[in-house]
């Protein structure tokens, strides 16, 4: 005799402060794709598109070697912008708020870098810098750990005297690209490691291990354990084999490893101190920005199973 589920299971929707009746089980989707996000996939891409075709015929369209290097500067400040996108992609409050940092410091940084004024030690600014920099990396390697089990508020809580707080703080998230701080064991766990990490810099910039820079020493690690928990998440977790939207989750991570490559090839060429080296460091920013936007959208793969 088949069993029949009569009564699907009830789950509170936040947005009509109401309850709605949906059929669930465990291989459904915890959470919906924004529906607008095509559209901002696309305007990604065609910005992305635009802005390195720029980038790359500056020195044609500027022969001259004054203004090439004015152009450079210019750039430098302003492809810290490009931040927007993984600000308004990142999942949860804390990333965007590293996200937001870094953008902030990294373009006070630069600023002196080019010999504006600012008020100040220039020292503070690059400490800065480094400490969100390194931390938001960090955080994105973190934040694709499994997930330990959390608590889960009740219909009951989200309606009940403290429903703001179960709402917006409790819970797993229900959106994608969420402005919403969660506390879950994972977070603390990403929030207590990127404050050591801020401190460390804090302390102790610029410094170098073995002879190598200390901040690439951490991007590079960062980078290596994302990656190592991406290949745990496609053969043993529940993103194997089978699974939906796992080409998805594929086409995002691997777009991310190579838009950070990018990244730092054109790091380490900005590191010459020849003609190119602002229009270098401004690649670096797009496209690590970029980078962090590609890791946000297969993140949002490991919440939705």
């Amino acid at each position: 005799m088949d069993v029949v589920q009569i009564h699907p299971q009830t789950l509170y929707d936040e947005d009509n402060d109401g309850e709605r009746y949906i059929k669930h089980n465990k291989d459904e989707k915890v959470l919906e794709e924004d529906q607008d996000q095509g559209e901002m996939d696309m305007i990604f891409w065609g910005g992305l598109a635009i802005i390195t075709i720029v980038l790359s015929t500056l020195s044609s369209a500027y022969p001259e070697n004054e203004d090439y290097e004015a152009v450079g500067k210019f750039a430098l400040i302003m492809s810290n912008l490009w931040a927007f996108f993984p600000i308004m992609q990142a999942q949860g409050l804390w990333l965007k708020i590293l996200l937001i940092g870094t953008c902030w410091y990294s373009i006070l940084w630069h600023w002196t870098q080019v010999e504006f004024p600012m008020p100040g030690s220039w020292e503070l600014y690059g400490t800065l810098d480094t400490m969100f920099s390194c931390s938001i990396i960090t955080a994105y390697a973190l934040s694709w750990l499994p997930k330990i089990k959390t608590f889960r508020p009740t219909p009951e809580d989200e309606r009940g005297r403290w429903g703001w707080f179960y709402k917006s703080c409790r819970g797993p998230p229900k959106e994608t690209s969420e402005w919403r701080c969660r506390w879950t064991p994972n977070l603390i766990i990403n929030m207590f490691v990127c404050f050591g990490l801020m401190l460390y810099f804090g302390y102790h910039w610029p410094t170098h291990i073995a002879g190598v820079d200390a901040a690439l020493v951490v991007c590079w690690t960062s980078i290596s354990v994302a990656f190592i928990i991406a290949i745990w998440h496609l053969w043993k977790g529940k993103m194997k084999v089978g699974y939906k939207f796992r080409k998805n989750f594929v086409f995002w991570l691997g777009t991310g490893m190579i838009f950070g490559s990018v990244a730092f090839v054109y790091k380490s060429k900005s590191n010459a101190r020849d003609r190119n080296r602002w229009v270098f460091h401004s690649t670096w920013h797009i496209y690590v920005f970029s980078c962090a936007y590609c890791f946000s959208r297969a993140q949002e793969y490991l919440e939705i199973y």
